[in-house]
């Protein structure tokens, strides 16, 4: 920026975050400084935006108060900001950029060029990195505890290798699915072959960066991810698109995907979300579905999964208590992580309501074993994290397949197509090797486990002269049906009670499945239900920007004012069921090309919330407020209904069903128009039920990979 426009920006930035009285102002803290920065390097691409914005700031001024900006009254300065925020006559779009971008300027780490001398974290009384000290600390404070090399087994340069010979399957991204599915088919005796587009991170290469490596920050973890964002568009006729939101964060790329983010909540599916519509058949309620509607059943049962849910909890070490509402062969193997203010506060309140709260069961060490002491530390999830609080499949898993040598997996390896001969059967995959050589991986099978929008994107760029509009879309079913959640909260502000829930990681919460279970909700136009959550996990930008309930400004004194009660606030989370609708679905974007050097269009998703979900999320708002009430909530506010498109939980594309005429593969997860290619991914649920979905996709994967196995006359 110019030192005119960095001036302007320093005028407009005091008055959204000003002096009122206590020292703080957004200018003596840095907020310029860090945008001048990031312009200048990580966000450069934002530049244009900023100069219009500021120029359209400068003309206003100018034609109206013969002034330049920095010569403004506050209040004529306040007008032409609240302006910007309506979008009206002021640039669109440009007062979200603006308000994010100054609180990363005055609550990231100083590393990045704001918060000058930690003043953002000393504002808001976070301790930072200080876990143990009164004082903040930052990066510059910080120094690594993690010793865990890569595996032995693991050769770094395998990706550089030609091809292997002979090999039974070859695996699209070695993430979270992926993982899973290699080493069960590996330790069944199959040769394996895993192309990762991203590296293997050690431990010691995870910094607590909630700026740089937050999911919800800038996301370093998945440079892929990050080159193809997806755009987005209310419904196929619209002219004007734009990014996803993110109603979570972003994805990461490497070797166990996002699971070195995410907070390994392993809930279970209830026994009615695999036959929803058969339940609203019962309930009298199917034929007053939304005409959009695409709700089936599910072609498995809980039945078929459950044997493979215990699995997981044990072999992962899950902690925590059983869900009422699920049905189980075996007891969880330890012990509820150790509870929190928040969450007690939330147990008394529910539990005086007549629900039946219970601590999340989670992949996390709560109490010292195998050789790891709990830190109970909250810069890990979102994050990435260095000491292995949080199971992943890097931790056992894969070095155990590794050291079976029926495992070869290749880091930076990008896939570019699906590769099928001519009578349609799937052969191989094409990539790009480290080195940006173009080579073809032949297998007898090959498995899609990317992430939902890469999935369906790969099937769909993979097409041949037989099926020139993509594998598995014979029947215009590939991308049908693709399903988000909205993560609205609702807020209560206490003034008698103190929460610090920057103590503990956000795998520490509590829950309410009741209105989730099968009728709960007798209301003739809501079809579905949901949960109610608390957690602990509030860092810095997480504070600054959670979604500000209806009765707080997002600028000005008043939000300064908001802000310092943040240890005072309760939030209660809603996950709820969404419909599947056959309006809403994943396209290859017309215009929009990736930016990893590879140049294929990027997908475009077509989403828009429908009545009979928004009327869901309203109930569960209703009930979040009550439940706030009884734990003494002195002033209550709803958060946005709409927290994001694209959201972590994103599935369906690339439906599961026995009819090839209204989806994309079997039971078993193999393409019905393809032989030998198998999709194993979140791509293939039918439905969305309001559960983190991950425990369900390893089940219902480990359930097929056997199948596979057995198919292909593994050896054990």
């Amino acid at each position: 920026m110019s030192e005119a426009e960095a001036a302007r920006l320093e005028a407009i930035f005091d008055r959204m975050f000003p002096d009122d009285g206590d020292g703080y102002a957004a200018a003596g803290m840095g907020a310029g400084d860090y945008v001048d920065g990031a312009l200048a390097g990580a966000e450069s691409e934002n530049l244009p935006a900023y100069r219009r914005m500021l120029g359209w700031f400068a003309a206003s001024a100018r034609s109206r108060w013969g002034k330049d900006v920095t010569d403004l009254a506050d209040g004529q300065l306040d007008e032409l900001i609240g302006e910007l925020e309506r979008g009206d006559p002021a640039p669109a779009g440009c007062f979200e950029l603006l308000r994010r971008d100054l609180l990363r300027g005055l609550f990231s780490d100083p590393a990045y060029g704001g918060n000058c001398d930690l003043l953002g974290w000393k504002f808001l009384r976070h301790r930072g990195l200080g876990q143990d000290d009164a004082s903040p600390k930052g990066l510059k404070e910080w120094h690594g505890r993690s010793t865990s090399p890569l595996p032995a087994a693991f050769d770094l340069d395998a990706g550089r290798r030609p091809p292997a010979k002979d090999v039974d399957a070859v695996i699209v991204g070695g993430g979270a699915v992926g993982s899973v599915v290699a080493a069960r088919l590996a330790h069944s005796g199959l040769k394996v072959v895993v192309l990762e587009a991203g590296p293997w991170r050690a431990g010691e290469t995870y910094r607590p960066d909630e700026l740089g490596q937050a999911f919800y920050g800038r996301a370093a973890l998945g440079p892929k991810f990050n080159a193809e964002v997806p755009r987005w568009v209310r419904n196929v006729s619209d002219v004007e698109d734009r990014a996803l939101s993110f109603s979570l964060g972003r994805m990461a790329n490497g070797v166990g995907g996002s699971s070195v983010l995410y907070g390994a909540r392993f809930r279970r599916f209830h026994p009615h979300h695999f036959q929803h519509y058969s339940a609203l058949v019962r309930r009298g309620l199917a034929d007053a579905l939304p005409d959009a509607s695409s709700l089936v059943d599910w072609p498995i049962r809980y039945e078929d999964l459950e044997p493979y849910y215990t699995e997981l909890e044990w072999t992962i070490g899950v902690a925590g208590e059983p869900s009422p509402f699920t049905p189980r062969s075996r007891p969880l193997p330890f012990k509820p992580l150790r509870p929190f203010r928040v969450g007690e506060e939330f147990r008394g309140a529910a539990t005086r309501l007549g629900y039946q709260p219970y601590t999340i069961p989670v992949g996390r060490v709560g109490e010292a074993r195998d050789g790891i002491t709990p830190a109970y530390d909250p810069w890990d999830e979102g994050i990435g994290a260095e000491i292995r609080e949080r199971w992943t499949p890097m931790d056992t898993l894969l070095p155990a397949a590794l050291e079976t040598g029926n495992l070869d997996l290749r880091t930076m390896c990008r896939a570019l197509r699906i590769v099928t001969d001519r009578a349609g059967r799937a052969r191989g995959v094409t990539y790009l090797d480290p080195d940006g050589r173009e080579r073809q991986q032949d297998a007898r099978v090959t498995l899609v486990a990317a992430y939902t929008f890469e999935t369906v994107r790969l099937l769909a760029l993979s097409g041949n002269s037989a099926r020139p509009d993509g594998l598995g879309n014979s029947h215009g079913q590939l991308g049908q049906s693709y399903m988000s959640k909205m993560f609205p909260q609702v807020v209560g502000q206490f003034s008698d009670k103190v929460f610090d829930r920057h103590t503990g990681p956000g795998g520490q919460a509590i829950i309410v499945e009741d209105l989730m279970a099968e009728g709960a909700i007798e209301e003739p136009d809501i079809f579905g239900g949901g949960t109610l959550s608390t957690e602990n996990q509030l860092l810095p930008l997480q504070i600054a920007g959670d979604p500000a309930p209806i009765y707080a400004p997002r600028w000005g004194e008043g939000y300064k004012q908001h802000l310092r009660g943040w240890n005072r606030r309760a939030s209660i989370k809603i996950q709820a069921d969404a419909l599947p609708l056959s309006t809403n679905r994943l396209l290859l974007d017309p215009r929009w090309r990736d930016r990893s050097g590879v140049g294929d269009p990027v997908v475009r998703v077509v989403w828009d919330l429908c009545e009979a979900d928004r009327r869901l999320y309203e109930h569960m708002q209703e009930r979040a407020e009550a439940l706030l009430l009884e734990m003494g909530a002195e002033r209550i506010g709803r958060g946005p209904i709409e927290t994001g498109v694209g959201c972590c939980h994103d599935l369906g594309g690339a439906r599961a069903g026995e009819d090839p005429a209204h989806s994309v593969v079997d039971p078993d997860w193999q393409v019905h128009d393809t032989p030998g290619l198998y999709v194993y991914s979140g791509a293939t649920f039918p439905t969305c039920p309001g559960i983190n979905p991950t425990l369900t996709i390893w089940a219902w994967a480990l359930r097929n990979a056997d199948n596979l196995a057995h198919y292909l006359g593994a050896s054990s």
